[in-house]
């Protein structure tokens, strides 16, 4: 007899938009006939220039059965990270080529660490899990994001905004037994990500490279999830299209900006043609509102 599939969702990171994930989470675990269990590790307080400026609100997580375990921890310091690595392997630049990350040093670690930490949780619980999913506290989907049915393969997502060929790191569904091979921060690991510039899609890319599994891109960003960013912070055609597409707010777009973001979504090719009826984001674009938004 098959054994039965026991998701365990991995969510790590700053506090951001957990509720807003988990709110998602909870309609996914309504919908499958498998067991889906949720482990977060939130970080005490967000440092670095992507800080979304949220405070951690543990009580905004209360209520959801499906959590099994939350872990807050301070974040990792930068000087202390740089300090690790240079005992580890005697020196540590943030210049091209050694560096090619694209977030401070000791937020990539403590990624890493995060993710380990509630690997670790998982294993030592009274569940026996067959999958593990990755979530950011930031990300949203479109839809239900799920699969009916997991088998044995490595689901990834495609981010219009790495080189093509690396693996990003938002989101990834994999069978609980290849964790470790894509994920582990244990032994090498230092010395390991150091020889992908410290790029967790490079890390990503030449670990997987080497596993026999089939790999399904099963998410693509500005079509199936959303990053959330806060407004003002980039581009304002991309302000839009994060912050009301991923927090899915009701939003009244004027005729001009409609032009705008579905020119951009052509142009990265995530629209194969400018018809609105093609485009995923049609009913967030004409002002419909979606099914789920922020609670007041």
């Amino acid at each position: 007899m098959r054994e039965k599939t026991t998701l365990a969702c991995f969510i790590s990171g700053p506090f951001r938009y957990c509720d807003l994930v988990l709110e998602q989470l909870q309609l996914e675990v309504n919908d499958h006939d498998y067991t889906i269990h949720c482990y977060i590790h939130l970080w005490s307080e967000e440092l670095g220039l992507k800080s979304r400026n949220i405070s951690l609100d543990i009580s905004k997580l209360e209520g959801f059965g499906f959590v099994k375990k939350i872990i807050v921890e301070k974040p990792f310091i930068e000087g202390d990270t740089i300090e690790m690595i240079e005992n580890e392997i005697g020196y540590f630049s943030y210049e091209e080529p050694y560096f090619i990350g694209a977030s401070s040093i000791n937020n990539m670690f403590g990624m890493f660490h995060a993710i380990n930490r509630l690997y670790e949780e998982a294993l030592s619980s009274d569940y026996k899990y067959s999958h593990i999913l990755r979530l950011r506290t930031d990300i949203s989907f479109s839809g239900k994001f799920i699969p009916k049915k997991i088998d044995n393969k490595l689901y990834i997502s495609e981010n219009i905004h790495i080189e093509s060929g690396l693996i990003s790191d938002h989101t990834m569904l994999m069978p609980i037994n290849f964790f470790e091979k894509i994920w582990g921060n244990k032994q090498e690991f230092i010395r390991e990500f150091s020889g992908s510039f410290y790029n967790p899609e490079i890390l990503l890319k030449n670990r997987i490279s080497g596993l026999d599994i089939k790999i399904e891109n099963k998410w693509t960003r500005y079509q199936s999830y959303f990053i959330v960013h806060e407004r003002g912070r980039r581009d304002y055609i991309l302000d839009i299209i994060d912050t009301y597409g991923s927090e899915l707010y009701r939003v009244k777009i004027s005729a001009s900006d409609k032009i705008k973001i579905f020119r951009y979504l052509y142009k990265i090719k995530i629209l194969k043609s400018i018809k609105l009826k093609l485009s995923p984001l049609y009913d967030l674009l004409i002002g419909i509102k979606v099914k789920l938004k922020r609670k007041n």
